[in-house]
């Protein structure tokens, strides 16, 4: 185990301990170096942002080396924020993952992954979604629910949507870009899914691609 502290500019210091600690609390501190925030009071949905963006961040990582998965710890992200009185757990959360490229006259945002994160009585379940058409589902290991206590398979509803974005130009890849969206309107869907002929289909707000095009313009 391990164990560290560490000074950083908004607050007086953060404790971490356990495995992959050191790693995460670096990138973490790396992110909210890097954006914009108030420094006179902590905003818990802006704190979450950043929570988030790193964990997008690891779970990126993932998809190139397996690397701190064989170092013991990764591969998932349970949130916990304090808030009003009372711990609670960032339920309904999904990471994508995306591609576009930049050399064709109309950019195309094509997603690659989803990951989607949810709890049923307070278990946490990981849905994976890829390219080729296959979701799973990873239910906790020492305890064993039954069929019709998993999420529904079409419900990938979500608060809170990270993204990252590889930037493409042809087949060379020239940038990455992370963006995090966080809805409070409950009654506004950022994606959702639906069957189709048997296979799974998703539909996504227009603001996440508004949000794709203002960072494609900065950097360009």
């Amino acid at each position: 185990m391990a164990v560290g502290k560490q000074i950083h500019p908004f607050s007086d210091v953060i404790i971490s301990a356990g495995s992959g600690a050191k790693d995460w609390r670096l990138q973490f501190i790396k992110t909210l170096v890097s954006t914009n925030i108030d420094n006179t009071r902590v905003y818990v949905q802006e704190s979450i942002k950043k929570v988030v963006l790193t964990n997008l961040y690891f779970l990126e990582q993932e998809r190139m080396t397996p690397e701190n998965l064989q170092d013991g710890w990764g591969g998932g992200f349970d949130v916990i924020f304090y808030e009003n009185g009372f711990f609670k757990r960032l339920d309904k959360i999904c990471y994508l993952f995306w591609s576009v490229d930049i050399a064709e006259e109309s950019w195309k945002f094509k997603p690659l992954s989803i990951l989607r994160y949810s709890y049923v009585k307070e278990k946490l379940f990981i849905k994976n979604f890829i390219t080729d058409s296959k979701q799973y589902i990873i239910a906790p290991i020492n305890d064993r629910l039954e069929v019709e206590s998993y999420p529904d398979r079409l419900d990938f509803s979500s608060k809170v949507v990270a993204s990252c974005l590889y930037v493409n130009r042809g087949d060379k890849n020239v940038n990455k870009l992370y963006f995090v969206y966080f809805e409070t309107d409950e009654k506004k869907l950022l994606m959702h899914a639906l069957d189709v002929d048997g296979h799974l289909a998703f539909a996504f707000h227009e603001d996440l691609f508004a949000s794709f095009q203002e960072g494609l313009k900065i950097i360009l």
